[in-house]
Parts: C-alpha cells; sequence; structure tokens
C-alpha cells in the first residue's frame, strides 16, 4: 500500500495542528526552543515527544484532548481507509487503524514536545 506514507503524513498533520489550535485558542503559541546542535535537539525533541504520546495513551492529558484524538482518528480511517475494507482482513484492518492513530498521536506530541521548556 503505497499510499501508507501519505496517510501517515496527513495523520501527524492533523495531530500537530490540533495541538496549535489548542495553543491558539489558549493565547499560548510557544515558540521552538533553541538548542545548541541539530542532532542533540533532534534527540531531545523526539524524547519529549515520547513522553507526550505515552501520556496520551495512558489517559494522560486535558480534558477534551482524546476525545478530539479520537474524531480526527475517526475521520482519517473513514476517508483513508474505508475504500480498503472489503479487501483487508479484520486484524489488518485494526492494524490500519492503529498506524493511523499511532501517527496522529505523534502529531500531537511533536508539537507538545517542540514547546516544554
Amino acid at each position: 500500500m503505497p499510499e501508507a506514507g501519505l496517510w501517515a503524513m496527513a495523520a501527524f498533520t492533523n495531530g500537530y495542528c490540533l495541538r496549535r489550535v489548542e495553543e491558539e485558542e489558549a493565547g499560548s503559541v510557544a515558540t521552538l526552543p533553541a538548542e545548541a546542535d541539530d542532532a542533540v535537539a533532534s534527540e531531545v525533541l523526539e524524547a519529549r515527544a515520547m513522553a507526550a504520546a505515552a501520556e496520551l495513551r495512558t489517559g494522560g492529558g486535558r480534558d477534551g484532548v482524546v476525545e478530539a484524538l479520537d474524531l480526527i482518528v475517526a475521520s482519517e480511517v473513514k476517508r483513508r481507509l474505508n475504500r480498503w475494507r472489503d479487501e483487508v482482513d479484520d486484524r489488518a484492518w485494526a492494524e490500519l487503524g492503529e498506524y493511523i492513530t499511532w501517527w496522529v498521536v505523534k502529531g500531537y506530541a511533536v508539537r507538545v514536545a517542540e514547546v516544554v521548556p
């Protein structure tokens, strides 16, 4: 499925944008922290994003965040996967849903990580 990469990018972007909208609504859009070394900055960002994603997966986060992420995932699954439903078995269907879910959460978590001091 060559489309899977496109699905991942769209899902990532949607999760990232959800966080940006939250920031806009709160009036607190933050800028990225300055790091001395791009390689270090990338490693720090990844570690922070993984921690934020883990917190979301275990029920952490503010009211409404998980629900909003769920709506994005449902929309992405409907838009991206419904045409494949008759061609994949239930296990593959669940894995594709998890794939999209991961990228939505990852996009949200990366934005969280970018603004953590």
